[in-house]
C-alpha cells in the first residue's frame, strides 16, 4: 500500500489528496515491546532475532540470535539471555510478561517464517506488544522474493 500524499496549491487554495489506501488501528496503552525478526543468512539459512522492541532494539543492540527451527524452550532461553530481561518481569507499571505465552507466539512466528521457504527474505515484528498474557503484533513487515 502506498502512503497517502497531498499536493498543496498556491496560498489560499485548498489542498487535494489522492488516497490509495488507509490503515486504521486502535491505540494501545503502554506495555512491554519486543522485536522479533527472521532474516535469511546466505551461509546459515533463516536466523531468528529476539530482543526488546521499539527504539530499544536500535539503541541497546540487545538481541538474542538462533538458527531456525526453534521451539518454545529455546525461545524462553533467548528471552533470559537479554540484558533487558528484567523488563519482562514488569516495569514502570506494566504487567509481567507471561513468558510461556510469549515463547509460544515467537515459536509460531518463526514457524510461519520458515514455512515461506526460499521465498522469505525477511520478516520483522516491531513491536510485538506484551501485556501479561496478551501478545499482539502491532507492526509487521514481510519481504519475499
Amino acid at each position: 500500500m502506498r502512503a497517502a500524499y497531498a499536493r498543496v496549491h498556491a496560498a489560499g487554495r485548498a489542498a487535494t489528496a489522492d488516497i490509495e489506501g488507509v490503515l486504521v488501528s486502535p491505540m494501545r496503552p503502554p506495555a512491554t515491546e519486543l522485536f522479533v525478526g527472521v532474516t535469511v543468512d546466505p551461509s546459515f539459512g533463516p536466523v531468528l532475532a529476539l530482543g526488546l522492541g521499539g527504539v530499544f532494539v536500535e539503541v541497546l543492540h540487545d538481541v538474542a540470535l538462533r538458527l531456525l527451527p526453534v521451539d518454545a524452550a529455546i525461545v524462553r532461553r533467548m528471552l533470559g539471555e537479554l540484558r533487558g530481561a528484567a523488563v519482562l518481569g514488569g516495569a514502570r507499571g506494566t504487567r509481567p510478561a507471561d513468558l510461556d505465552r510469549v515463547a509460544e507466539v515467537v515459536t509460531r512466528v518463526a514457524g510461519a517464517a520458515a514455512g515461506l521457504g526460499p521465498a522469505l527474505q525477511t520478516l520483522e515484528i516491531n513491536p510485538l506488544r506484551v501485556d501479561g498474557g496478551d501478545v499482539e503484533a502491532l507492526d509487521v513487515l514481510v519481504v519475499t522474493s
